[in-house]
């Protein structure tokens, strides 16, 4: 869980200050005819960015470790369920 946590702080800041300001500069350098480099390294960065964040989907949905401590406790059946969710 925390490995999630914390891949989710790197990405949202990487892509927060690293792929946009490399958006607005890749865009000024093709508009000059250069930044055909920058471009493939924009477009590296968007799917690198993309499967993090499908890494973390299926992490959350998966759980490869199981549940957390956190979690909802395993469903035996019965009224004790429901007593003891409450």
């Amino acid at each position: 869980m925390l490995n999630k946590f914390a891949l989710t702080i790197l990405v949202i800041t990487g892509s927060t200050f690293g792929v946009g300001f490399w958006v607005e500069d890749t865009i000024a350098l093709l508009e000059t005819g250069q930044g055909a480099a920058h471009a493939v390294a924009l477009f590296a960065l968007s799917g690198a960015n993309l499967a993090s964040f499908v890494l973390m989907v299926w992490l959350s949905v998966v759980k490869p470790r199981g549940l957390t401590p956190w979690g909802r406790p395993q469903r035996s059946g019965g009224a004790d369920v429901a007593n003891h969710i409450r």
